[in-house]
């Protein structure tokens, strides 16, 4: 079964929480944990590849290999964020082929301009309808594989309201799009008109970016409330993210402070080597290369 069916059986079975990743370890960390599917988001791998924020100033180039390398490092399936394509249509369904061929389950993508913003930004103006309908309808012709996931974005809310946002993805799934992703919700009864709405057919996007003092916290509710609210499935973006800042950022102020790493602090707050070679899955390579007596 290749990884675009895996995503659609996962998704054929309830909702489902999916962690956000930025690299193949992280991605491994998923997959060990025992969820069905993973995201590679483009503010993370953003920020953590190229210290950029996500301004569409990281290439197509950069977030392809790094979605290749997380493809090939884990069996689950991956959704991976493709921002809104990489410029123009040309340069869109280029970006559908390149992701599809490269064994990535789905991509989603949003309807702002090139280039774009993060969603968590303010700043976000968005394209016509019609011009997001075509690019649907073209990314559905150009895949190969009916099971490819194809999944639209909309970034309406800000300029639009909850009206816009209502009205895009009628329009997104009428042209043939298999989920939408929704991910601005200021009031908890927008966030539960959206799942209502279109039950079974919108990924949630929950938890990301939080400004200090105001998280939303309609953001942060049990998982099964997304469900019954009618969501296909939610997704943290950059939660895994987060927290590698946060821990990494520990490690590196304890060393300055202390002038050494202590095994009291090493042992507390890192992986160690047996716990990282284990997402590394060394007992397969090393079978491997006694089973076909490599070097």
């Amino acid at each position: 079964m290749n990884n675009a069916k895996k995503l659609r059986k996962v998704l054929s079975e309830g909702f489902q929480m999916i962690p956000g990743t930025f690299n193949a370890f992280s991605m491994g960390l998923v997959e060990q944990t025992g969820f069905k599917a993973g995201y590679l988001g483009g503010y993370s791998l953003a920020a953590s590849s190229t210290r950029t924020p996500d301004w569409g100033l990281i290439t197509q180039t950069e977030m392809l290999d790094a979605a290749v390398n997380t493809v090939n490092a884990v069996d689950i399936p991956i959704i991976c964020d493709i921002d809104q394509g990489f410029g123009a249509l040309s340069n869109f369904l280029r970006t559908i082929r390149a992701y599809e061929n490269a064994g990535v389950a789905g991509v989603h993508f949003e309807d702002q301009y090139f280039p774009k913003k993060c969603g968590g930004m303010t700043g976000r103006p968005v394209i016509p309808i019609e011009d997001n309908v075509k690019k649907i309808k073209a990314a559905l012709e150009i895949r190969n594989d009916p099971d490819f996931v194809i999944i639209t974005r909309t970034d309406s809310g800000e300029t639009e309201g909850l009206d816009g946002v209502l009205r895009r993805f009628d329009a997104y799934f009428k042209a043939g799009a298999d989920y939408g992703i929704f991910f601005e919700a200021p009031k908890e009864e927008d966030f539960v008109k959206v799942g209502k709405e279109f039950p079974g057919k919108v990924i949630v996007f929950i938890g990301d970016l939080l400004l200090p003092d105001s998280p939303p916290e309609h953001h942060f509710l049990p998982f099964k409330a997304y469900a019954e609210m009618g969501y296909a499935a939610a997704i943290n973006c950059v939660a895994a993210f987060g927290a590698a800042h946060q821990a990494v950022k520990k490690v590196y102020k304890f060393m300055m402070d202390n002038g050494q790493i202590t095994r009291e602090f090493y042992k507390e707050n890192c992986g160690n080597f047996v716990e990282n070679n284990k997402v590394l899955k060394i007992d397969y390579w090393q079978n491997m290369r006694e089973k076909y007596e490599m070097l």
